[in-house]
């Protein structure tokens, strides 16, 4: 009998401190969702930084571990963007890591799929990423 009091009244103060918490303490956010509210789908990534028409899905590029990969010329200079989708990320880092990338963008798409879009130079590819930025990309420079 007296456990099932003691319960109770741990009970009770619980739900009193839930209750009463709310007022100056930090606020906690769902940072999965903020980080989901960000992603891109494929095409959104792709339509921000290739100039229309210009893709061409299948071909070689220096993304040799991609699942998936492709090119297009930028939407804002005349240069040759790599794209792959991974679902490793040691295969990005080895694919960013050749010396055959200079700048990068790296992002989750909407389908959970890792995208990175690079090229070969370094200061003019990353003006041309920038847009995907606001998707929630990472814009990189590969190491030197």
């Amino acid at each position: 009998m007296l456990v099932a009091i003691g319960s109770a009244a741990v009970l009770v103060l619980v739900i009193t401190l839930i209750a009463t918490s709310g007022g100056d303490g930090p606020k906690r956010t769902n940072t999965r969702t903020t980080e989901t509210t960000q992603r891109a789908s494929l095409d959104e990534a792709l339509d921000a930084v290739c100039k229309p028409g210009s893709f061409v899905n299948g071909r070689d590029t220096p993304l040799r571990n991609a699942d998936a990969s492709g090119l297009c010329i930028a939407r804002e200079r005349t240069l040759y963007l790599f794209i792959g989708t991974y679902v490793s990320a040691y295969e990005v880092k080895t694919d960013t890591s050749t010396g055959y990338v200079g700048a990068f963008a790296v992002g989750t798409l909407s389908d959970g799929q890792t995208l990175v879009i690079a090229n070969q130079t370094s200061s003019v590819a990353m003006t041309t990423l920038e847009p995907l930025r606001n998707m929630g990309f990472a814009l990189n420079n590969a190491p030197s």
